[in-house]
């Protein structure tokens, strides 16, 4: 039962570090964004009339915490090796406290909620296809650049808070630790005005609920002690 557990467990974790296909080439300017989506204002401005605090609270995270010391470590917060590297540094703390066995289950649940967190947030930008902040207000600063997908949800934010969730319930004393870096990489994608308050919250709900379902199903399919 437990090798074929674990059997399962490594290929969740080697298909969600094959990932998809990679995109193609973000353009580099707004401009050429915009040339690519010409609708985008008109649909980001009726976004923004049902949630209409958005604007105002991302002016304010984006314009009110900007300070050019803070850009280096915004963007690394901001970016994706950070987000997949992240959660792999608790490995060795459960390793050395619980051994190899639920080191494994570990970074399968991990993978698995990770990969429920990302693949069901890409179809949902696919689904709702909000503009980007950018693309709506020129005046945004940008310091980790232009990204050419849709807003909603935050895909940074489900997938940190997918794994955060998941070392919470495995491992309770990192829990503090994993919340405090989720929320540095969510306030991060505000700062560098890619994403609106409400495609953070939303990731983040999304990221939650799948870390849970992820320690939740694995403990249904195999029962501690067994």
């Amino acid at each position: 039962m437990r090798s074929s557990r674990n059997a399962l467990l490594a290929g969740i974790l080697s298909w969600s570090l094959l990932g998809p296909p990679a995109a193609a080439a973000t353009p580099a300017t707004r401009d050429q964004l915009l040339a690519a989506d010409p609708t985008a204002p008109e649909r980001a401005a009726a976004w923004n009339q049902v949630l209409v605090w958005d604007p105002g609270t991302l002016s304010a995270i984006n314009a009110g915490l900007a300070n050019p010391a803070l850009d280096p470590a915004m963007v690394a917060l901001s970016g994706t090796p950070l987000l997949i590297a992240a959660p792999l540094a608790a490995l060795p703390y459960t390793y050395a406290t619980r051994g190899a066995g639920p080191t494994l289950e570990l970074l399968g649940t991990l993978a698995a909620a990770e990969a429920a967190a990302g693949g069901i947030g890409n179809l949902l930008k696919i689904g709702f296809a909000r503009p980007r902040p950018y693309l709506a207000d020129a005046t945004l600063r940008t310091p980790a650049g232009f990204e050419d997908t849709a807003a909603f949800p935050s895909g940074h934010a489900a997938v940190s808070f997918a794994w955060a969730t998941v070392l919470a319930l495995d491992e309770p004393a990192l829990t503090i630790p994993a919340f405090t870096l989720a929320s540095g990489i969510v306030l991060s994608r505000m700062y560098n005005g890619v994403h609106y308050p409400s495609d953070v919250a939303a990731g983040a709900l999304l990221g939650a609920a799948a870390g849970w379902a992820a320690v939740a199903g694995r403990k249904a399919l195999w029962p501690p002690g067994r």
